[in-house]
């Protein structure tokens, strides 16, 4: 299963950087492919992605004085051509991110998502970095989000992610700091804690969680106009469904439509 929030995150602390300020950000963007690098060549990690950038003032967080969203990596410079030259002073922090595309196994079938990873990196203007590797699947989970026995799927994957963590660790130098138990799983420095031996912390978090927030997230998209209408989530009629396509051009395929 393939969650909208992280299902676990991991992050790591490298030596500070110095210099001017197109040295640290040029360090900060080749870490970040770094780690894209490491987690393909595990066969983690199937495309380059898509890459943001914001530059803030940590005075005023919510209005970014640059910022570049979801932009192709495979087509050049995705972050912009800006994005190497920007004034990286004190009291101002950069963050670089890539969604990335990726791949696990069940049953040695390959099970693919658009979003399996995201790696952040932030640089504050002082210099400090941090690394933070999220990722959106179950696949490494004994029980998956609904509580269901998967021991070998784990074992298929979880090996994969331990190993992308250690090498990680020794990419940057420092030690693998796991984040916070999710609604989903608790990560630890080698992956994810045995679901099975501690059990999970919510019921069916995938039930629990995932379905009501990508529920408000679907009708936070409906027209104004059609606040406070519910829709029906069953007919007995036939279903049609119809591709939608991004221009007459390109054909390049958005979704399919009911």
């Amino acid at each position: 299963m393939i969650t909208s929030e992280p299902v676990g995150e991991w992050f790591w602390e490298p030596s500070p950087v110095s210099g001017a300020a197109e040295s640290r950000i040029s360090r900060a963007f080749g870490l970040l492919t770094d780690v894209r690098n490491t987690l393909a060549t595990l066969g983690l990690v199937t495309g380059e992605g898509a890459g943001s950038v914001v530059l803030s003032d940590r005075r005023a967080m919510a209005r970014p004085l640059f910022e570049v969203h979801d932009v192709p990596v495979e087509s050049g410079d995705g972050f912009g051509p800006q994005a190497a030259a920007l004034p990286l002073l004190p009291e101002r922090l950069l963050t670089l991110s890539l969604k990335l595309p990726g791949e696990w196994t069940e049953s040695g079938a390959g099970r693919r998502a658009e979003k399996l990873f995201t790696v952040r990196v932030d640089v504050w203007g002082e210099g400090a970095v941090l690394l933070a590797l999220a990722t959106y699947a179950d696949a490494w989970l004994t029980l998956d989000l609904r509580e269901r026995p998967q021991p070998e799927v784990a074992a298929e994957n979880a090996p994969r992610l331990a190993t992308a963590l250690k090498r990680i660790s020794e990419l940057t130098g420092a030690e693998t700091d796991p984040g916070d138990p999710t609604r989903h799983a608790r990560p630890t420095a080698e992956g994810f804690g045995d679901l099975l031996a501690e059990g999970a912390e919510y019921d069916d978090s995938w039930g629990t969680f995932e379905v009501p927030g990508r529920w408000k997230r679907l009708m936070a998209l409906v027209p104004g106009s059609a606040e406070g209408q519910d829709y029906e989530s069953s007919t007995e009629h036939p279903v049609r469904y119809a591709r939608v396509r991004r221009g007459a051009r390109s054909g390049l395929p958005l979704g399919v439509r009911r």
